[in-house]
């Protein structure tokens, strides 16, 4: 459970102040619950299919590390499109298996013109992060939580942990948090 905090990156910066983003997270056996609530100015909602650039909407998203360094991105908008790729870094990513978008569930709502929540329910068996394993339980993962909008009027970046870099990257595995699942 937490809270996104704006990052430094300028003219972003100003924009992310008026925004509020909180997260929870759980699991069940292999399967991450991530629930999200957005409190912004704009709600932008363009995109509608799964594989859409949806960071360009009002989007919030989860980065997990599995051991082997890869990592996947799961980014959604306010319709429930997902964007999910894995990859050692913003480059050469690739498609994760399709039994992933099988049982992937994500229960998007628009609250009110200002307001908007989701709930992704990520079967993480169906990914390379964990490896054979059957449950999260005393896993020890990576990751960070993101809320973006690149296209709205006022974009702006907020993140879990803070990514120190000169411009908006939130494809930097080294800034990532550890997941520790209890």
């Amino acid at each position: 459970k937490g809270e996104l905090t704006p990052q430094r990156w300028e003219p972003y910066y100003t924009n992310a102040q008026e925004i509020t983003t909180s997260f929870a997270l759980a699991y069940f056996e292999s399967t991450l619950f991530v629930y999200f609530r957005v409190e912004e100015e704009e709600i932008r909602a363009q995109y509608r299919e799964h594989g859409d650039p949806v960071s360009q909407d009002s989007c919030v998203e989860i980065f997990i590390q599995g051991s082997d360094a890869r990592y996947v991105n799961f980014e959604t908008n306010p319709n429930g499109a997902l964007l999910a790729n894995i990859g050692f870094s913003r480059y050469g990513r690739l498609a994760i298996n399709p039994s992933f978008f099988e049982e992937l569930a994500i229960f998007p709502k628009i609250i009110n013109e200002y307001e908007w929540e989701t709930l992704l329910i990520l079967p993480l068996h169906h990914t390379p992060l964990i490896g054979e394993a059957t449950t999260l339980e005393g896993m020890q993962l990576k990751g960070n939580l993101f809320k973006c909008g690149d296209l709205l009027k006022k974009p702006h970046y907020l993140a879990w942990s803070d990514v120190e870099t000169p411009t908006p990257d939130f494809h930097q595995s080294e800034y990532f948090k550890e997941l520790l699942f209890l």
